[in-house]
């Protein structure tokens, strides 16, 4: 799901599974909802929404990763019609996705090739270096730090914070890793959903921390 960054009762949401899914939207804080147009691109939503971000700085500007084929689609328009964005290998699972607002870049996460960004005004996207063992499951992508330009990933490995090149793991206090949702409000608190772990015997639930 993503709510509109200036106009909360525009909230949009997308559906998913192996009959596929597609993306919806409500005017009224989600009593109501609205499927988007079924015409050009806008096939492409058929394969289930993984991931959705809008650009706080362009409301009108918003982008999907789908689930089957890992599809990345960009809306000019509020999300009525949509494009299909050339990048890297189909079938690869496509998230999170998210912008960041103070560099104004576009990040994707892509499965087994790693965590991507791009500016939005021109579509170069750019490799950031990560090891092949944390690319495992990610679920969740958030900024910290000065201006919010700390990247926090969450992933099957738990939460990890990049600091001076390094992915850092901050799992203090988790029963185990199996991070399934992380997000955060102001980029100091962070809410994150841990799943149960049978095999370690571990409860799951909601946990808090406060990054600086």
């Amino acid at each position: 799901m993503a709510v509109h960054p200036g106009n909360p009762k525009r909230i949009y949401a997308g559906t998913g599974g192996f009959h596929g899914g597609w993306l919806f939207y409500s005017d009224n804080r989600g009593d109501e909802w609205k499927p988007v147009p079924e015409r050009g691109h806008n096939r492409f939503l058929l394969n289930g929404i993984n991931s959705i971000t809008i650009n706080p700085l362009n409301s009108r500007d918003i982008w999907v990763a789908t689930s089957r084929r890992s599809n990345l689609l960009h809306s000019e328009d509020h999300g009525i019609t949509w494009r299909l964005v050339d990048f890297i290998d189909a079938g690869r699972i496509v998230d999170p996705i998210k912008f960041n607002i103070q560099t104004s870049k576009l990040y994707a996460m892509v499965g087994e090739h790693g965590l991507y960004k791009t500016s939005i005004q021109k579509l170069n996207w750019i490799k950031i270096p990560m090891p092949d063992s944390l690319k495992v499951f990610p679920v969740g992508l958030e900024f910290t730090g000065p201006e919010n330009r700390i990247p926090i990933l969450a992933t099957g490995h738990g939460v990890l914070k990049k600091s001076n090149g390094n992915w850092m793991p901050k799992n203090e206090n988790f029963p185990n890793p199996h991070v399934r949702s992380m997000t955060t409000p102001n980029g100091k608190i962070f809410y994150t959903g841990i799943t149960r772990s049978t095999s370690l015997n571990s409860p799951g639930g909601i946990y808090v921390r406060k990054f600086e």
